[in-house]
């Protein structure tokens, strides 16, 4: 996995997925995809129509909000950083949640 970038989490649980990986994904604006929360650990992938993960759609700014219940979890807040990692391998962006951000 490469690691693309760190930040804090925004107010309103949006988080930006670059473009040029969201090409490469085949996830781009309007795309479904499936978020799935495991262990401080935020998947995002194209959607497949058979899981139960929670569905979201990419919007035109390459943003997906993740749901509420993940972010409450995760106990996600503006206080708290992640990284964004690139998997190449699954076609898919990692978000690590880390500690309170200083």
């Amino acid at each position: 996995m490469e690691k693309y970038k760190c930040r804090e989490f925004t107010s309103t649980g949006n988080l930006f997925l670059p473009s040029k990986w969201g090409k490469e994904f085949h996830i781009e604006f309007g795309t479904k995809v499936d978020i799935e929360y495991d262990s401080e650990v935020i998947y995002i992938r194209k959607a497949n129509p058979n899981s139960t993960c929670n569905k979201r759609l990419v919007s035109e700014k390459n943003t997906v909000l993740i749901p509420k219940e993940i972010r409450d979890n995760a106990n996600i807040s503006t206080e708290k950083e992640y990284c964004l990692y690139i998997d190449k391998r699954n076609k898919q962006f990692v978000i690590a949640i880390q500690e309170e951000a200083s």
